[in-house]
């Protein structure tokens, strides 16, 4: 499945992806260039939140779930989010959730 939005975290400090065009989908990765939202709270948070047009992202390092599908374990933003340049992801990917909580 080629989702057009993929929603990374939600709430406050939140991280999604939208309006994806998908660029390349193979067996190894995928790659899509979208608006990256990012929401910061300030002021506060309903009204907080920083578009980033054409954001590239790729998906990659996919996993077998205990169901059997396949899902990405992998994921990186370019330009990367905001905060990244001190934090312990920045120049590379970042880990998603591979099963529910």
């Amino acid at each position: 499945m080629k989702p057009f939005e993929i929603v990374q975290t939600c709430a406050d400090y939140g991280t999604m992806y939208d309006g994806l065009r998908w660029t390349s989908w193979t067996g190894t990765s995928a790659t899509a260039v979208g608006t990256g939202v990012y929401s910061h709270c300030t002021p506060y948070c309903p009204l907080g939140s920083l578009r980033v047009p054409n954001t590239k992202i790729t998906l990659s390092v996919p996993v077998r779930t205990a169901g059997g599908q396949f899902v990405w374990s992998e994921i990186q933003e370019n330009p990367e989010p905001p905060g990244y340049e001190t934090g312990p992801y920045h120049g590379g990917p970042q880990p998603l959730p591979t099963r529910p909580d």
